[in-house]
Order: structure tokens, then sequence, then C-alpha cells
């Protein structure tokens, strides 16, 4: 057989740990209500299309994407399930909307405008979801504002209201009253859109506010960072048992040398060894998304022991002390994220050591990293992108 890449460091992606993930969310909500699965920067690193292609297979067949690229990737991977695009869409990309079938968010006259130029040149019709911003500062149209944009679209016979949406700012935090008034908010807003014509998606809710709050009345939830089984904040109110992560990412021991007492180690030499030293060196660096930030703090797993990093994290290679793990061998698995003989590290552990979230380390995971897809046990499929 041959091989699928040379360098030892890789990210296994667990799709039956997303099947798991995913029922979870479904025993938490209503049987009609439809989850959007959030696929936007690449799967949260955990690569995008065949993500979509196991959600497809186990009853998940709508997707959002940050912008039109992303969404167009999917269709080129023949996947045809809708897609709904969060961000911003320029003028430009309008064509490519209608082309490919993708759904737009809406919340600029300027898009309005072209949206309906475009459809009355093509004859065809344009699915969009409005964007109401109650409380997160970012795109959107303020509340008061939304019903006169609302009858705008109406306007048009090329756009059609298919959904209408908000976004929680703080359904992370153990506080609820600003969600709950930014509910309350979108909620009276919705409703007088929807005594005038039928709107199909109703969709407020994060992985924050699915878990804490499952009984918002919607007819749509989005499940983004939470159906890679990473909790959105430490303040809600479930385990991490009740998820399973579903990147592990793993390396091997290439080198060991002995460092002796007073030597340095890496860039800087921030390190200076307080006794003879033995060093291992793992082919993992920042180019890959280890942060430089783990420079003489971070840990990995070896031999099912905790092994500190020691020095700079360089490009591609960081360094750890193993003097204190017996027979540290040339070869051995090191967990970067994931378990090793019953000890875990996850990207929670160094997320809070960086002082960022666990959606910025999975995002950050390279494409020079490539990705193992097991499923039953069993590899399913293995993509290096940089053979792509």
């Amino acid at each position: 057989m041959e091989h699928s890449f040379y360098r030892p460091t890789i990210a296994e992606i667990d799709l039956d740990a997303v099947t798991h993930n995913v029922h979870f969310f479904k025993e938490r909500i209503p049987h009609s209500m439809t989850i959007l699965a959030i696929v936007k920067a690449d799967a949260y690193g955990h690569g995008a299309v065949p993500i979509v292609k196991h959600l497809q297979s186990i009853g998940i067949h709508y997707f959002a994407v940050a912008f039109i690229d992303e969404a167009i990737e999917l269709r080129k991977a023949g996947i045809m399930d809708p897609i709904l695009i969060l961000g911003h869409t320029s003028i430009s990309a309008v064509e490519k909307a209608f082309e490919y079938d993708i759904t737009l968010t809406v919340f600029t006259k300027e898009i309005i405008k072209q949206i309906h130029l475009v459809g009355e040149k093509q004859k065809k019709k344009l699915k969009v979801h409005i964007k109401v911003d109650t409380g997160m500062g970012r795109i959107g149209v303020f509340p008061e504002e939304a019903l006169t944009f609302f009858h705008e679209l109406r306007k048009s016979p090329w756009i059609e209201i298919e959904g209408v949406f908000t976004h929680f700012a703080t359904a992370d935090e153990e506080d609820k009253t600003f969600t709950q008034k930014q509910y309350k908010t979108f909620m009276t807003v919705a409703e007088k859109m929807k005594s005038i014509q039928d709107i199909r998606f109703v969709h407020a809710s994060n992985s924050a506010a699915m878990i804490d709050m499952p009984n918002l009345q919607q007819t749509m939830t989005r499940l983004g960072i939470s159906l890679y089984g990473l909790l959105p904040s430490k303040n809600v109110k479930i385990s991490n048992h009740h998820l399973k992560p579903v990147m592990s990412i793993k390396s091997k021991v290439v080198y060991l040398k002995k460092v002796f007492k007073g030597q340095s180690v890496s860039y800087g030499a921030t390190f200076v060894a307080p006794r003879d030293t033995m060093v291992a060196t793992i082919p993992i660096g920042y180019a890959d998304g280890f942060s430089r930030g783990l420079s003489n703090k971070g840990f990995v797993l070896i031999r099912g022991e905790k092994a500190p990093v020691i020095g700079r994290v360089c490009m591609d290679q960081i360094m750890i002390d193993v003097t204190d793990i017996p027979l540290v061998q040339v070869d051995d698995e090191v967990v970067i994220y994931g378990t090793q003989n019953g000890l875990s590290i996850q990207m929670d552990d160094h997320a809070e050591q960086l002082g960022t979230i666990n959606y910025e380390l999975a995002t950050l995971v390279g494409k020079r990293i490539p990705r193992i897809y097991l499923k039953d046990g069993q590899i399913d499929a293995v993509i290096n992108n940089l053979w792509r």
C-alpha cells in the first residue's frame, strides 16, 4: 500500500464520535427541529467535506459555513444539501450564490438590490435568512429596523425568505440574563414577521444554548463546536463525559539526546538544563497549530505520562523533557491531544494555558497534518491536504 504521508504527525478524526455527539443533541431537542450543522473553517479543522458526508449518512441535511468560497468547496465535492452562508457575501459573489444554489444571510439594502437584479436576469429565486442583531454588535439589522428590512425583501419576487436568526453573545456564560433578553427581543421580531408570512426557519441557539436552554421555541438550531465534542465553555451545565472529542493529534519521537546541565535548548536559549536532561524531539510546531505560546509550559503524553515542552516551540518541531519517563525510545507514540493509557490531554488544557478557547486551537490545526478518518474502529479515509 502506498504511503499517504511520511511525517509521523497525524490527526485522527473519529466519525463515531461525531455520531455520538449528534445523537446526544437530538435527544435534547424536539423531533421536529432541524439541526443546522456548522462546518465553517473546514469543519473547525476537522475537514469539511468528509465531516459533511458523514453527517449526511446519519440524517443531517442542512449545513452552514462562513463565506461563499467554503460553500462552493462543498458543492464541488458533490454535496447538494442546503448550505447557508452565515457571514457577509460581497455583491460580486451573488451570481455565484445563484449558480451554486447557496442560501445567503442578508442584512443590507445593497445585497437585496443585487439579489433582485441577478434573480430578474436569470428568472430564478434565491433563498435568504435575515440576520437580526439583538446584542452581538456584529452583522445584522437592529430589531427596530428589522420589519422595514423584511418588507423591502418581500418586494422582490426573486427573493425567498426562508429564515430569520440572531446570535447569542453570552450563551456560554453562567448568567443567562442577557441571553434571555436577546431571545425575547428576537422572538418579538420573528413573531411579527411570521404574522405576515410563513417563515420556515427561526433560529437563535448555538451549542451553549442547546445545552443550557434546550426549550427555546424555534424551528432550527445551530450545532457548532459541540458537534466536534468540545464544550463552548466551562460554564455550560454538562460534563465532558457527555460528549466525545472527535479529533486526536498524535506524533512520534524522532530523536533522543542527552543535554548536559547548563546547556540550552531551542531558540533564544530560554531553557537551560538544571540537570542532565533527556530531550525528545517531536515533529510538530507552530506551523501545525501547536502554539508558540506553549513554549516552556505546554505538555504532551508519552508512555502514559505527561512530558513538559522545554524551550521555544519551533515552526516544525518541539522538544520535550523525558528524563523522568523510563524507557522512552525513538518511534514511541506521542499524544498532543487525546488519551493514552488512561491519561488525557484536551484542547481545553492548552487553551487555558494560552488564555484562549478550544475553538481557536481546533481551527489552527494546519493542513500539513494528514487527517485519518476512523469509523467502526477502522480507517475509513486518509486525506493529506499537501497532496491535493
